[in-house]
């Protein structure tokens, strides 16, 4: 079995370590970092000279559940699933698009890792606790961010009490938000649940003109590669148009 971070991985989980390691020719380079929030537990990324990298919270990161997480998020490096690249827009749209390809790569895995017998919905139960209380975070977002939080948590969780939950909170505060994040939600499984590369990335801009219309638009711009040592690290390139 496979070592990271001190804990003996799982068969599943060793032999998505193998595969990206055999990928990119260099063991995972692994780094703990003190200084984050509890709430983030892990990052994966693949270094300039090839070294794919996962980073843990040294509060909360060091769980079997977590560091499989980052290995699937690089294994769909080695498939071809892109870095963004943005061009226009803001700092918030920006960290918008990162947020929701993320939970898009999400909705791709996440089936896996419970078939696995890992349950992803804890911290989501309690996400949506605080978000819902209220000074919670819900009741500061506007529009876009209660769509875009919607999409995100409705994409991840696959407890129907929980959407229950939401949907309820929804429909009492924000139709339009609900409106919004359920037709996002609809454009992403509109493909079916497994996505190639190509097909995220347009789940992406369709979910992201979806949310922002229509302040923004989005288009994909390009594709780009790096090569990063053995690795040909894609890059897509989104255009945002403020209007």
């Amino acid at each position: 079995m496979s070592v990271l971070f001190g804990m003996e991985l799982s068969a599943s989980a060793s032999a998505l370590h193998t595969y990206v390691v055999n990928h990119f020719g260099h063991p995972i380079h692994e780094e703990v970092e003190h200084g984050w929030s509890r709430d983030r537990k892990g990052r994966s990324q693949v270094r300039p000279d090839g070294v794919p990298v996962i980073t843990i919270n040294a509060a909360t990161g060091r769980t079997e559940d977590n560091v499989e997480h980052e290995l699937h998020h690089l294994y769909l490096r080695t498939e071809g699933f892109p870095f963004l690249g943005v061009q226009g827009g803001n700092e918030i749209t920006k960290q918008f698009l990162g947020n929701l390809f993320c939970s898009i790569e999400h909705s791709i895995f996440f089936p896996e890792m419970r078939a696995q017998g890992f349950d992803l919905d804890i911290m989501l139960r309690n996400d949506c606790q605080e978000a819902h209380a209220e000074n919670g975070c819900l009741s500061g977002f506007d529009l876009y961010q209660r769509a875009a939080w919607y999409f995100s948590v409705v994409l991840e969780t696959e407890d129907e009490n929980l959407k229950q939950s939401i949907d309820q909170w929804f429909e009492e505060n924000d139709t339009e938000a609900l409106a919004r994040g359920r037709r996002m939600v609809d454009a992403r499984f509109r493909k079916g649940q497994s996505l190639s590369a190509a097909d995220a990335v347009q789940a992406l801009v369709e979910c992201s003109n979806i949310c922002f219309e229509p302040t923004f638009t989005f288009q994909l711009a390009d594709w780009r590669y790096s090569k990063r040592g053995n690795h040909n690290q894609h890059i897509a390139i989104i255009a945002v148009h403020q209007h």
